[in-house]
């Protein structure tokens, strides 16, 4: 008698980790060089940054700092992002989060005025969409006559 198997099956809504290693993905996929989780440890652990993009596509290899939130999120963890920014000394971060607020616009001018971007990722059907300006993606131009 064959054995019984059980199908796996991935989560609709990812969180936390999951959410983590789903936009890790979007942005290897789009050409960017990914660090995830990086601790640095002195005496204490000084800080943990959920993603570090490299561009190395460009004249000069670009960082971008980039924290991610799947749940509850607020103006503490954008000052929190300014002052890793200026410890690293960096000239931007970025804010993604999957909780939108109802007034997600004053946050965002908040948040711009201190060199951070937040991006509303709250529909995850639009990830590629609302992403897609950090991304790195060369679309090939040429006809099909042209390869052969």
């Amino acid at each position: 008698m064959p054995e019984k198997t059980t199908a796996i099956e991935l989560v609709k809504i990812p969180k936390d980790e999951d959410y983590e290693d789903y936009l890790c993905a979007y942005l290897q996929a789009g050409g960017l060089y990914i660090e995830k989780k990086i601790i640095q440890r002195e005496v204490e652990e000084l800080l943990e940054l959920d993603i570090l993009t490299t561009n190395f596509q460009t004249d000069s290899a670009d960082n971008l700092l980039i924290e991610i939130k799947s749940g509850d999120w607020g103006f503490g963890d954008i000052f929190k992002i300014r002052g890793w920014l200026t410890y690293l000394n960096y000239k931007s971060g970025c804010l993604i989060v999957q909780r939108s607020r109802p007034s997600i616009s004053y946050f965002k001018d908040k948040a711009n005025e201190l060199s951070i971007e937040l991006i509303d990722n709250s529909d995850l059907d639009k990830t590629k969409e609302v992403l897609e300006h950090l991304l790195f993606i060369i679309t090939p131009k040429f006809r099909t006559t042209e390869l052969i």
